[in-house]
This record gives C-alpha cells, structure tokens and sequence, in this order.
C-alpha cells in the first residue's frame, strides 16, 4: 500500500511538471497586452467556492482547495480563480467566486465544474496585482469593439507565479470569458 501510494504521488509529479513546462511555453509564446478570440474545448475543473475578498483569506482557501486536491490525489497544477462580470462591472476587482484545479482523470468522490466549450476572449498580461483591474477594461473594450457580449464566468490563470519567476512583474496572466 505504502508503495502504491508513492507511485501515485510521483505520478501527480510528474503530471505537475509536465503542466508546468506546457504552462510555461504558453506564458513564453503569448502575444502579451492583447486581447483576442480563441476557440476552447470543454475542461473539468474541481472547483472551491471561496466569496471573499483579501489576500490572508484568498490564500487560507486556496491552502484548503490544495489540501483537498491532495486528498484525492489530483495532479496539482495551477489553481485559478473565477471573477463574476457583474462584481467586475461593479469595480470589486478583487472579489473572487471560486477558485479551481483542472482535472486530468475523473474522480468519482467529486462533481467537476465543467468549464464550457466555445469561443473565449484571451487576454495575457505581464505583472500581478492580485485582482482584475488591468484586464478587464481592456477585455471589455475589445468586446465592445467586437460587438459581443460576454459571459457571467471569468477565469485567471497564473501561468508565470512564483513557481517560476522571481518577482511578481514578471508574472504572466490569463484572463478568459466566453462570449455570449
């Protein structure tokens, strides 16, 4: 049992490292400060409601979702975040809904968030400030400039964090929300 449970854990590391390096090449590729439309299949995510505000709590239930991401051994990559356009509209940048692991397998014990297929607005940016007031007006511009509307779900994914990079103005961002 012992040593099943050691396969397991190298198998969840190495699944890590290889999201990390497709994260990474991603984030070194990306057209940065730019919004643009993407095609995007279906993605199951294990997601953790958290409607707080404030880094200390954001942190304490981010630690919790990895705890229980543990417990079930899913393959740790990086955990996003869900903002609501409503709170965004509102000027709460920082208000984040839930935040969610992408899952690699079915597991039965949880009931996945599925993320929807269809055309996403992108947009990656370089620095971190801990909340959505650098992309969003330049997300909802381009949409307004599109003539589309916008989805209620927006997804922030740290591809660059402190995994990889030594200082948060070189993080790298995603932003997406499916249009309408």
């Amino acid at each position: 049992a012992e040593i099943d449970q050691e396969i397991e854990r190298l198998k969840n590391m190495k699944r890590f490292v290889e999201w990390e390096r497709t994260t990474i090449k991603e984030a070194l590729e990306a057209e940065v400060d730019k919004s643009k439309l993407a095609e995007r299949g279906q993605e199951y995510l294990f997601s953790s409601e958290v409607n707080i505000t404030g880094e200390r709590k954001l942190a304490e239930e981010i630690a919790h979702h990895v705890s229980v991401c543990e417990q079930y051994h899913i393959s740790m990559n990086a955990v996003g975040a869900v903002c609501l356009g409503r709170d965004l509209e509102a000027g709460k940048y920082d208000r984040y809904r839930s935040v969610y692991t992408r899952l690699d397998k079915r597991i039965s014990a949880l009931k996945p968030y599925v993320k929807p297929a269809g055309t996403y607005v992108e947009l990656y940016y370089r620095g971190y400030d801990g909340d959505m007031g650098k992309a969003y007006p330049v997300i909802r511009d381009f949409a307004e400039q599109q003539g589309i509307r916008l989805d209620e779900m927006w997804y922030e994914d740290l591809l660059l964090d402190e995994l990889t990079v030594r200082d948060t103005a070189d993080y790298v961002v995603k932003v997406a929300v499916r249009v309408k």
